[in-house]
C-alpha cells in the first residue's frame, strides 16, 4: 500500500519521517517545509511526520485526521488544483522544560485531487496476488 500512495502523488519522496519529535526540524528543513510563511507558492506535494505509530503510512494517516479533525489545516487553490497544508502537534507532557509550548509532529503539503487517489485505492482493498 505504501509504494501505491507514493506512486499516485506527484511526488514519489512525498514521506519525510522523524523517528522521534526532536527529530523534526532536521526532517522539515530537508523537505523544505521548515518555513510556513508562502507555503502556497511551494511546487511539490511533501509529508514530514513524527513516525508515531512505528509504519509511516498509518503514522501519515494519523497526522492527516488529527490535522483535519482539529482544523489545524488551510486550503488554497494553485496549479489548477485544491491543495492543502496541514499540521498535527502534540501536548505538552508533564515535566516537559518546553512548557506550554505544543510541538510539531507533522507539516504536510498535498493537493486534494491526491487525497481522492488514496481514498479510492483504500477502497479498492488490498491486490492479493
Amino acid at each position: 500500500m505504501n509504494k501505491k500512495l507514493k506512486a499516485a502523488s506527484s511526488n514519489k519522496s512525498l514521506y519525510w519521517s522523524a523517528a522521534a519529535v526532536g527529530d523534526m526540524e532536521q526532517a522539515l528543513r530537508n523537505a523544505d517545509l521548515f518555513d510556513c510563511a508562502g507555503i502556497e507558492s511551494k511546487p511539490f506535494e511533501s509529508a514530514v511526520f513524527y513516525d508515531a505509530k512505528s509504519n509511516q503510512t498509518i503514522s501519515l494517516f494519523y497526522h492527516l485526521r488529527n490535522g483535519f479533525a482539529h482544523g489545524r489545516f488551510c486550503a488554497f487553490k494553485s496549479k489548477g488544483d485544491i491543495w492543502f497544508a496541514i499540521e498535527d502537534v502534540a501536548g505538552k507532557r508533564k515535566d516537559d522544560p518546553a512548557g506550554d509550548i505544543k510541538r510539531l509532529t507533522a507539516r504536510i503539503l498535498i493537493k486534494n485531487s491526491t487525497l481522492c487517489k488514496w481514498m479510492k485505492l483504500i477502497k479498492a482493498g488490498p491486490d492479493i496476488r
